[in-house]
């Protein structure tokens, strides 16, 4: 993992720009004791690549100007450090991270520099920090390589299969669920259509029950219907007898 980079410049070590650290509290204290002995090795590349910091190892980049290297900080940690021009760029690395991507950080880190800051700017910053702006796509370049760090370890590719297992469960449990939902709105449009059928059902029963109803009556009026009326005509032919003749 990359802990934190610095930029100085070379010829009086005047530093540019630099990332937080990144850790926890229990190594907190072992980086800021990292940072001061990283700054004298920056200091010391101003001159000859020796010194009491770690042991060194270097070489040349294909740039003409670039000079590259390690050094062990017998912390845990390790220093790589890309020399260009008048500019040093040095990160702190665990010593299981690997030297080639640290150093594939610090040339993406220095074109990008580069292409902010020419020469002229870096000679003329006279302020501490002048570059600090420069800081989150430093810090935005350095997260991307412990990601990609983190991509390539085994144990992290494990860990990133176990999450993948537990999406393709949780994706199973939402399809069911999602079939379960379907059923149970399927199963309620059954219940409302058996519902709306015994509506109309109750509603042609009552109408059946009255059209019965009349037609008993209907039925009753044919049968004693003219019993009925032969009495009615009886009874008025005898009122009319005794009260007007």
């Amino acid at each position: 993992m990359l802990r934190f980079t610095l930029i100085h410049r070379v010829s009086d070590g005047n530093p540019l720009c630099e990332t937080i650290d990144e850790g926890d509290r229990t190594v907190q204290k072992t980086l800021a004791q990292c940072k001061t002995d990283a700054k004298a090795v920056m200091a010391k590349l101003g001159g000859s690549n020796s010194g009491g910091v770690g042991s060194y190892s270097g070489g040349a980049t294909s740039k003409t100007s670039d000079q590259h290297g390690s050094v062990d900080t017998r912390k845990g940690f390790c220093f790589h450090y890309l020399r260009r021009d008048d500019v040093v760029y040095l990160t702190c690395a665990d010593k299981g991270f690997k030297s080639e991507l640290a150093l594939h950080f610090l040339h993406t880190a220095a074109d990008d520099f580069a292409g902010r800051y020419p020469a002229t700017a870096v000679a003329d910053a006279m302020r501490p920090f002048a570059c600090i702006d420069f800081e989150p796509t430093l810090a935005k370049a350095q997260t991307r390589y412990n990601r990609d760090a983190a991509d390539g370890n085994p144990q992290n590719q494990q860990r990133i299969s176990e999450m993948e297992a537990i999406n393709s469960e949780l994706s199973e449990v939402s399809h069911l669920m999602s079939q379960n939902i379907e059923d149970v709105l399927l199963r309620g449009e059954g219940l409302d259509s058996v519902f709306e059928k015994s509506q109309r059902l109750r509603h042609s029963s009552s109408k059946f029950a009255k059209q019965t109803k009349y037609l008993n009556w209907l039925a009753k009026w044919r049968t004693y219907g003219p019993f009925a009326a032969v009495a009615v005509l009886v009874f008025f032919f005898i009122y009319i007898r005794m009260y007007w003749f």
